[in-house]
């Protein structure tokens, strides 16, 4: 039995038993088919071909083949798994467009908090400024009280003065 024959004998196996189905080893099983190919081509020859060492397969490998395991893989990618890549690729995308999502609302964060501490800052130096208008309104209001108390004190005098005259 060749290589090829039984490369398409675990292929089928792997068609059976889905537990065993690997999508990587098949899609990279298949990119190194086509390499191959594409280095055969290039050469020309199977010897310098396998010269190029790309994984023992490459002197065995006719296009027939390729093309008949490329069919085998493509029976087995089913629709649920094609839906399942397409959602892992469409969740690579989703993933840059929240990448610059969070990016964004990071700045946003930080601008906030930048506005957040000017504003601590502030509302600090107009406690101060508070606290000393209060004590400046205290002092004044004090002052206030004991001119007005000197004020009646003086009219009493002044009163009693005019009594004393009369």
């Amino acid at each position: 039995m060749d290589t090829n024959e039984e490369l398409k004998e675990q292929l089928k196996n792997l068609s059976s038993d889905e537990s065993k189905l690997d999508l990587n080893k098949i899609m990279k099983f298949t990119e190194n088919l086509v390499k191959e190919q594409s280095a055969k081509s290039q050469f020309g020859k199977e010897e310098d071909l396998e010269e190029t060492s790309l994984k023992g397969l490459s002197s065995l490998v006719k296009e027939e083949n390729l093309d008949s395991i490329m069919k085998m893989a493509k029976n087995l990618v089913n629709p649920t798994t094609l839906s399942l890549l397409s959602k892992t690729n469409g969740t690579s995308e989703n993933k840059q467009a929240a990448t610059k999502e969070i990016s964004n609302l990071k700045l946003s964060v930080e601008r906030l908090s930048d506005e957040l501490e000017k504003a601590r800052k502030e509302s600090e130096e107009l406690k101060l400024q508070w606290k000393d208008l209060k004590s400046q309104y205290l002092e004044l209001h004090n002052r206030y009280i004991e001119l007005e108390y000197r004020f009646s004190e003086l009219e009493n005098k002044i009163s009693s003065l005019r009594r004393r005259r009369r």
